[in-house]
This record gives C-alpha cells, sequence and structure tokens, in this order.
C-alpha cells in the first residue's frame, strides 16, 4: 500500500469517527429540578428519621368535622417507615443520575410522585402550611423531572469514550 493510500485512508477513519462523535455530542442538561427533588427527598428522610415526632406534630384534632388522612397515614406506618420510603427515592433518584440509568431515575421519581402528592393531598385536608406548599412543589417538579428523564443527565460516560476513542485516532 502506498503513502498516498495510506494516508486517504486514515484520512477517511478520521471522518467516519469525527461523524460518530458529532453524532453522539448531543449535551445532555443537568436535570435541576430533579437534582433538588433528590436533595430535599434525603434531607426530608433524615428529618423524619432524626425527629419521629415531627409528623406527629402536624396532625391538628378539628374534632369530629376534619378529616384526618395525615393521622391515617400514620396509622398505617410509622414515621421512620416513612423516613426510609422518603430516603430510597433520593437514593434512586441520586444513584441514576450517578450512574446514568434511567429507569432506575424513573422509579425514583415515581417513587416521588406518589409520596409528595399524597402528603400533600394529607397535610391540604388536616394542616395547611407552608409545607403543603413545598410537598406540592416538589410533587410537580418530580412530574416534570419524569418528562425529561431521556434529554437530562449528568453522567460523563459518554464524554470518556468519545475521549478514549478520539485518543487511540491519535496514536494512529
Amino acid at each position: 500500500m502506498s503513502e498516498k493510500e495510506q494516508i486517504r485512508e486514515t484520512e477517511m477513519k478520521l471522518d467516519e469517527l469525527s461523524k460518530r462523535v458529532e453524532e453522539k455530542v448531543m449535551k445532555k442538561n443537568i436535570p435541576l429540578f430533579e437534582v433538588f427533588v433528590t436533595l430535599y427527598s434525603i434531607l426530608v428522610s433524615i428529618m423524619i428519621l432524626q425527629f419521629p415526632s415531627v409528623m406527629e406534630i402536624m396532625v391538628i384534632d378539628h374534632g369530629s368535622e376534619g378529616v384526618l388522612i395525615f393521622e391515617m397515614l400514620l396509622d398505617l406506618a410509622n414515621p421512620w417507615v416513612y423516613g426510609v420510603i422518603f430516603f430510597i427515592a433520593g437514593a434512586f433518584k441520586g444513584l441514576g443520575l450517578v450512574i446514568d440509568n434511567a429507569p432506575m431515575r424513573v422509579v425514583g421519581l415515581l417513587l416521588s410522585v406518589a409520596l409528595y402528592s399524597t402528603f400533600t393531598l394529607a397535610l391540604m385536608f388536616n394542616a395547611p402550611s407552608f409545607i403543603l406548599i413545598s410537598f406540592f412543589t416538589m410533587s410537580i417538579f418530580s412530574t416534570i423531572s419524569l418528562t425529561l428523564v431521556k434529554s437530562t443527565g449528568i453522567s460523563l460516560k459518554q464524554e470518556r469514550t468519545e475521549t478514549e476513542e478520539l485518543e487511540k485516532t491519535e496514536e494512529m
């Protein structure tokens, strides 16, 4: 093989590699809502696990007229169970973001939508407060994040692969 043919073949390989890299370089945006909900879930879990009485404080006695959904939630499970569930939701979202695992993120977000929506409804009928507003906001953020899972992420795995391919090409 002549020198010109080798140069032409190398140029073709470089063009092909450059096209593949350009196709893969669709940078994902950082999922700010999801990151915020993840941190909030973990902080809520720590608060509930550290101070389980915080949930009992939210139960307001409305007499026989009140709808005590929040009290029913406390009868259903101990506060520490809810703390663990909030932690699991946060861990799924956080780990899914770090290892770029979309199904894991979706499970964490679905769990968050269910948790925050349930607590929002319970607080709405039992003890309207700023906590109600924050839980409602977290349920909205979780729902929005569900629709953006495929187009967002923080993983550097793809960028590392592209860098390795370029380094291999330079060695040729």
